[in-house]
């Protein structure tokens, strides 16, 4: 966790500044969970990691970000608990694990920007249907990241994905990746 938080700060001296730091800027929590900054200022952040990766959006309105490794394991009775009905019918026409994961991703995506997190109405957001993923349900906006292979990622937000720069940490700096 420590580790995680010092690369947050890093992308968002990348991000352009500098100036924040854990004492200036301390990470606060609401009551479900989602991580904030303590002083306000206009700089909003969502992070996932996954088997061996970390991942870090930074936006300047409320973001959500989910990575996903694509993991073995029975995956085929989780749609009925967790998945929308028209999420569920379409992902029986794909092949399973991938979009099982495309699924995912968004839906955690999407509850991370809202602050909601996973709770017993995950099942009612439907981030897909007969024509395929969507890229946009209600006020959400989605951006879905093809970063490597075995992973999903999917960023959320309240507003179309028309600039997305992928960066990666590289020996203790923040550099571009795609």
């Amino acid at each position: 966790r420590l580790l995680g938080q010092q690369w947050l700060y890093q992308a968002v001296s990348a991000y352009g500044h500098p100036e924040v730091t854990a004492q200036s800027h301390p990470i606060l929590r609401t009551e479900r969970g989602k991580p904030y900054f303590a002083e306000e200022m206009g700089i909003y952040f969502s992070i996932s990691h996954s088997k061996d990766y970390w991942a870090c959006v930074l936006a300047d309105g409320p973001v959500g970000l989910d990575l996903q490794y694509h993991k073995e394991g029975r995956l085929d009775q989780i749609p009925g608990r967790f998945f929308h009905p028209q999420e569920a019918l379409w992902l029986k026409g794909q092949e399973a694990r991938t979009a099982f994961f495309e699924i995912w991703t968004a839906k955690e995506s999407y509850v991370k920007w809202t602050g909601e997190g996973i709770d017993r109405h995950f099942n009612e957001i439907a981030v897909a249907d007969e024509s395929g993923l969507r890229e946009q349900t209600g006020e959400a906006f989605f951006w879905r990241g093809d970063v490597m292979p075995d992973y999903s990622l999917c960023l959320c937000g309240s507003q179309p994905w028309d600039d997305v720069k992928i960066m990666k940490m590289e020996e203790n700096d923040v550099v571009p990746w795609i």
